[in-house]
C-alpha cells in the first residue's frame, strides 16, 4: 500500500514549484491563500466603482449617446473585467492564464481543505451572499459592455477594445456595415 502512495508524494515538490512559478507571473498575490479569511468575511473584496455604478441596470441608456463617452465607458469596463471575448489572445497568454487559474485553484483548495462545514460558515458569515452579488455585478458589467458595443456600432463609432495599460493607447477597431 505504501508503494502506491509514494509516487504521488514525489510529485508534490513539482506541483509546489509550478504553483509558485504561476503565482510569480501574476501581477498581484493570489487571493487563494487568503480564502479562509474571505470565507469568515474578515477580508472583503471591494466591488469596483464601475460595476457598483451599474446598480443592476446594464441596459440603461447613456446620458449622451456620444462615441467618445461610450468608448470611455467600454475601456473602463475592460479595465475592471479584463479583455472581452472579441479581443484576440495569443496561445502563450492563454497558457499563462490557465496556469495562474490552476495554481489559484490548487492554493484555494489547500487553504480551505481544513474547514469543516465551509458552506455553512460562508452562509452565516455573509461571504456567500457577497460573492453572489459580486458575480451578478460582473455579469451586469459584461452585459453593459456588450450593450455599449452594440450602441456604438449603431451610431457608427469606432469601438475601443482591450485593456488600457499605462503608457499605451487602446486598440481601436472600426466596425463597418456589410454592404
Amino acid at each position: 500500500m505504501g508503494a502506491s502512495i509514494r509516487p504521488a508524494w514525489r510529485l508534490l515538490p513539482l506541483a509546489l514549484c509550478l504553483t509558485l512559478g504561476a503565482c510569480a507571473s501574476s501581477p498581484t498575490p493570489p487571493m487563494a491563500i487568503a480564502q479562509p479569511l474571505v470565507d469568515f468575511n474578515i477580508m472583503r473584496e471591494q466591488m469596483p466603482a464601475p460595476l457598483k455604478a451599474l446598480n443592476g441596470q446594464p441596459y440603461q441608456r447613456a446620458a449622451a449617446p456620444d462615441c467618445a463617452v461610450i468608448a470611455a465607458e467600454i475601456l473602463q469596463l475592460d479595465g475592471v473585467l479584463g479583455p472581452d471575448v472579441d479581443v484576440p489572445v495569443s496561445r502563450a497568454e492563454a497558457r499563462a492564464a490557465w496556469r495562474r487559474e490552476m495554481a489559484g485553484n490548487l492554493l484555494r483548495s489547500l487553504s480551505t481543505s481544513w474547514m469543516t462545514g465551509r458552506g455553512v460558515i460562508r452562509n452565516v458569515s455573509g461571504a456567500e451572499g457577497r460573492e453572489r452579488r459580486m458575480k451578478e455585478a460582473i455579469l451586469d458589467g459584461g452585459l453593459r459592455r456588450a450593450y455599449l458595443k452594440g450602441v456604438s456600432d449603431q451610431l457608427g463609432c469606432a469601438v475601443a477594445t482591450g485593456p488600457v495599460l499605462p503608457g499605451l493607447s487602446a486598440t481601436v477597431i472600426t466596425l463597418q456595415s456589410g454592404d
